[in-house]
Formats: C-alpha cells, structure tokens, sequence
C-alpha cells in the first residue's frame, strides 16, 4: 500500500513538503480526500489521506488543533495543505501537535490543484485498491457463511470483534441490544460502563438522540465520543444490511466497518 514516504518521491507532484509528524512518514494510504466542511470528521477514516486549502480553520487556532486531534484520534495517513492560498506558511501550533501525534504534516505548492493530486495518487494505488477490494470480498464471504452454516448473530459479532481487534455492539433501530462480544484487549470492559442487557437500550437517551435520524441511510461509519465517569470512548456507529446497527465502542480509536 502507498504510504506517505511513496508520495513525496512522486515526480509527477514534485515539491510536496513534510513539515511535521516524520514519526508516520510510513503510513499506509488507503483513500485521498479533501477536508473543507467541519461536518468531514464524522466520516474520517483510518489511512485516509486528507486534501485541504486550509480554507475552513484559517482564521482559528482552536479548530486548526481539533483538525489534528481529529486526525490523528482516527488513524488518517495524514493532512496536506496548499500553500499560498490561505496559509502563507502552516503555522506552529499546528507544527507542534502534528509532531506531538506523529501525524504526517504536508505542504502542497501553489501550482498543483487537489483533484490532480488526488488523480496522481489514485493511479499510483490503483493496484493497491486491487488488493484492498479482493480482501473486502473474503471478509464479505466468511461472514455470508456463517448464517448459511447454522451459526448466529452471536457468531457474527465475534468474528467482527475478531477482525476489528475491538469489542462489537449489535443493536436494533431503537438501540436495543441484540448482542455482544468484547474483546480480550479491551483495557476497559464494557460491563464496566454500560448496562449491558439483552433487549434494552444500551446507550443514554441524550447520547442516541445526537445521532443523526439519516445515519441508516448512509455506507460509513460515523465516529461519536461516549462519555462515562471522566472517561471518553470513542464510538464507531454503522447501519448493517440487515434491521440492526453494528457499533464498535472502544477507548481505542480504530473504526469499525461492515
């Protein structure tokens, strides 16, 4: 997979400037993406590379720090930003967490559009999509499987909890829990801050009620923090193809997708 070292030697976007976060000058690029509505973070992704002329946090230091925070708390690849548009120079508050998180800080130049960096990098990966969507199939087929092989929604969450290395919540439209599998690494295990009971809601009112009423309309996960006892979890909420939601709640900061 293309990572953020394999792009800056890319002779077609020459000029292309590590500024901060050299310690993910190795992270892996799955998706390239342009950042320039706040409402992106709910669909941020792991190794997602982010494209933005800086446009929407210019002119305030305390977004340009949640830009990073977001960023780095999903795994992104990283964030590069075209010069002379709006920023002249990337500025050191910016710098400072980038290198803090090792979240890789890219100057773009002047004359490069987004959607040219985004096609340059697209044909690179093609490959990689390739073998990104031969990987999707097998996972796709071992879940199919299960149910035609006897096994449960049970089944089905721990192969899930399984492949996301985080505990997996199944729910119904109404947040009822379905079912439930935790996982061995989980530092903090659910029993310890939810109500775990079949059949009733899960998660507090004032928490289900901030998610969006279109949330099963849409093909990725959204990210929400839960907080409980001084503690933030973060959530990853999914529809699944069938009348449930798959949620991955974790204090870890992988995202879970069906």
């Amino acid at each position: 997979m293309l990572t953020i070292r394999d792009i800056l030697q890319i002779k077609a976007i020459e000029g292309i400037k590590l500024v901060a976060g050299s310690a993910g000058i190795d992270h892996q690029i799955s998706i390239v993406n342009i950042i320039e509505n706040p409402d992106v973070f709910d669909w941020l992704a792991s190794n997602e590379l982010l494209l933005s002329t800086g446009y929407i946090f210019k002119d305030s230091e305390e977004l340009q720090n949640r830009v990073i925070h977001e960023l780095a708390e999903n795994n992104c690849a990283g964030l590069c930003i075209k010069m002379k548009r709006y920023f002249d120079r990337i500025t050191q508050n910016m710098i400072d967490l980038a290198n803090k998180y090792g979240l890789p800080l890219l100057e773009l130049p002047f004359e490069y559009t987004l959607s040219k960096v985004i096609a340059i990098i697209n044909e690179k990966t093609n490959a990689d999509y390739d073998a990104l969507n031969r990987r999707s199939l097998d996972l796709h087929n071992t879940l199919f499987k299960i149910p035609l092989e006897g096994g449960g929604i049970e089944q089905i969450s721990a192969e899930l909890a399984d492949i996301v290395h985080n505990p997996i919540l199944i729910l119904d439209r109404d947040w009822n829990l379905l079912c439930y599998t935790d996982h061995p690494d989980n530092k903090t295990p659910l029993h310890e801050f939810l109500s775990i009971q079949k059949n009733m809601p899960i998660f507090p009112s004032e928490f289900t009620e901030a998610i969006p009423t279109y949330v099963s309309e849409i093909k990725k996960s959204i990210q929400r923090d839960y907080d409980h006892k001084h503690q933030t979890f973060k959530c990853r909420i999914m529809p699944s193809r069938c009348p449930a939601m798959c949620t991955d709640t974790s204090s870890a900061s992988k995202p879970f997708a069906c």
